[in-house]
């Protein structure tokens, strides 16, 4: 697994489905295992396509069930199962914690979370509760290929919330062909202005601690097509704008190179200029290129032409459970501060001493989720 450190408090922590460039297909050549149900092999291919089988299989070659690598992957990241939230990323729609519960179903005693569809969530950990009850410290996505992004910030009452994207070909669109249902003050715009828009209206959110990382997008997919119009039909304006690239192949036919990386900067850059985002709170360095089929990720268009085993990554974004004793420490000096500033009658100080120690409490209360 890689954990990338997010912003000031978050993390993303991403599975890796096999070993280098192996093909994926069993325990041997598997590291952390698919964690897509429908593409499960635990109870033979496709049993589990519909309803997950693993109390029928009395006995599976490890990594090769689904919801056990999710639950050894939610471990690893620090995470009790009951408290992870799953989401499909399969619609343009944006969730948030306090508003699940619509079509959503209640989980089984120590199961995750799962919701609706959406390709963006956001919650406050430790504070919006699962639908059992639980506080949620974390959400996850099971994706391959396009790319993922993490958000941290703070809202109107100094609350951190964290959320995740699933940036696709549904939504990665280019000026001249944004979804005319996704507008800010009647103009159409990008999905990273529509996702940051609905975060920033649902709570408020402190502009200034805005933090944006990339973490996983394709640098260039090739895609095969007989024309240009053909491809055009799928990606609309993407050859005009630069975002995509016409090559020629031996045989005669077009490749096409989709710039899914680039596409995604652009948008995320789009909306740190309409919020007034500083751009070096958007992290890149870190975003791994899952068209690289060497780093054992999980790749829809690789597996669609036979290169790997089909299968998904679970991207989770959540707590850093290593800044919770760093506020502990720091809250232990603000303790003596106080005291401090007390017993010398410092009555200013020790009325900002007193702010910094509630401050401290109120976010370490919540990072414990």
């Amino acid at each position: 697994m890689i954990v990338e450190k997010m912003g000031d408090y978050s993390v993303t922590t991403v599975s890796i489905m096999r070993e280098g460039s192996e093909f994926g297909i069993n325990a041997e050549q598997l590291q952390d295992g698919n964690t897509l149900s429908s593409l499960c092999l635990a109870a033979g291919e496709g049993a589990c396509k519909n309803v997950c089988q693993i109390d029928q299989v009395d006995e599976y070659e490890p990594k090769i069930c689904a919801e056990e690598n999710i639950e050894f992957i939610a471990a690893e990241a620090g995470i009790v199962l009951d408290r992870l939230v799953i989401v499909p990323p399969t619609e343009d729609s944006v969730l948030f914690g306090d508003k699940i519960n619509k079509g959503s179903d209640v989980p089984d005693s120590g199961m995750y979370q799962k919701t609706t569809p959406a390709n963006a969530f956001f919650f406050r950990p430790g504070i919006d509760q699962t639908l059992s009850g639980q506080t949620m410290a974390g959400v996850g996505m099971r994706m391959a290929d396009c790319g993922s992004v993490g958000f941290e910030f703070n809202d109107c009452d100094g609350a951190l919330v964290i959320g995740q994207s699933h940036f696709s070909r549904t939504n990665m669109h280019p000026e001249t062909e944004f979804d005319e249902e996704l507008r800010i003050g009647g103009e159409p715009v990008s999905w990273a202005e529509h996702v940051l828009q609905s975060a920033i209206d649902h709570y408020g959110a402190d502009i200034a601690t805005i933090k944006i990382q990339l973490a996983a997008a394709t640098e260039g997919k090739s895609f095969s097509f007989p024309t240009v119009e053909k491809f055009q039909k799928y990606w609309p304006g993407w050859i005009e704008k630069g975002f995509a690239e016409v090559v020629v192949n031996a045989a005669g036919s077009l490749d096409v190179i989709v710039g899914y990386r680039k596409m995604i900067d652009w948008q995320l850059k789009r909306a740190a200029d309409r919020f007034g985002i500083d751009t070096g709170n958007i992290l890149y360095e870190h975003a791994i290129n899952t068209e690289d089929v060497r780093l054992g990720h999980a790749s829809h268009q690789n597996a669609r032409i036979g290169k790997i085993a089909h299968g998904r990554d679970l991207y989770v974004v959540g707590v850093d459970k290593t800044k919770v004793d760093a506020i502990e420490t720091e809250l232990v000096l603000a303790y003596e501060n106080l005291d401090m500033f007390n017993s010398s009658a410092s009555f200013e100080e020790a009325d900002e001493a007193n702010k910094n120690v509630a401050v401290l409490e109120k976010r370490l209360k919540q990072l414990r989720c």
